[in-house]
């Protein structure tokens, strides 16, 4: 698993959401099945106020590692 900071462009518009990326590989399977890598991303949306959490939420469309680079370039 893989964690990074992007940003949402729906719901949170612009907002920074933290982003995690799990790989998965069926490596007790014989043949070409054992060399395929499986991934699944999703992001989620924290608020914390006066060290309280005042919102949440999963986001499933923020910026990928190549739009967050091109961004932090401009």
């Amino acid at each position: 698993m893989e964690t990074r900071i992007t940003q949402c462009f729906a719901c949170f518009l612009g907002k920074n959401v933290i982003a995690y990326e799990f790989y998965y590989q069926h490596k007790n399977n014989e043949g070409i099945q054992s060399r395929v890598i499986y991934s699944r991303e999703f992001a989620v949306y924290t608020e914390i106020k006066n060290n309280c959490l005042v919102d949440f939420g999963v986001c499933n469309a923020f910026l990928d590692r190549n739009e967050k680079e091109i961004l932090d370039n401009l």
